[in-house]
């Protein structure tokens, strides 16, 4: 059964069979921070077709190319066709698409077929009252650790988003996550949220 919604999980049980990234790029500034926040980055982003350079990771070697890119960073890293496939099947929603060059273990460009989106804006569908949240001593919020959400504020939601109070948190409808299972992306584990 395909849950209301689900969580991207950015390093997936399969990482260290597919490609792996680390979380920034070793050489030169791009707010990433900002991306992950849901903050349009383009115009402060690398000029040009090959964008950003993220390096693989030594602690994972997997070289096996996947619809999805694990990374520590909560960077969502798509295939080209993947997200095309995804973007034909789905309501995507305000969002940037960049490119980037991922390098391999020597240093040399490994691959330019994946490309950086990222949800822009987010949805305040967060169930405060019913998630596990994790707050700082003012009581601000830390981490949302097992978010649950509202119904009724995912009516009018696109299909991927991020969420309101936790930006960081990617999250995929119903209808995504039917549509990635039936296109078969792979390496993309999507983790079931609570909907009241």
């Amino acid at each position: 059964m395909t849950p209301a919604c689900a969580r991207l999980e950015f390093i997936p049980d399969s990482a260290a069979d597919f490609l792996f990234v680390e979380g920034r790029p070793r050489d030169g500034f791009v707010p990433l921070v900002h991306m992950t926040e849901g903050l349009p980055i383009a115009d402060r982003y690398p000029p040009g077709p090959d964008g950003m350079r993220l390096h693989l990771t030594p602690t994972m070697p997997g070289l096996r190319p996947g619809s999805f890119v694990g990374n520590t960073g909560r960077l969502v890293i798509l295939h080209r066709d993947a997200l095309d496939a995804l973007a034909a099947e789905v309501d995507l929603g305000p969002h940037e698409v960049l490119p980037l060059t991922i390098v391999d273990h020597k240093g040399r460009d490994h691959t330019r077929d994946y490309v950086l989106f990222s949800p822009i804006g987010s949805v305040d569908a967060l169930n405060e009252a019913a998630s596990e949240i994790r707050r700082y001593p003012d009581g601000t919020i830390n981490r949302v650790v097992a978010p649950r959400l509202q119904a009724e504020a995912l009516a009018e939601a696109p299909d991927v988003f991020r969420l309101a109070r936790e930006p960081r948190t990617v999250l995929f409808s119903g209808r995504a996550v039917a549509a990635a299972g039936a296109l078969g992306l792979t390496n993309l584990m999507l983790i079931p949220v609570e909907v009241r």
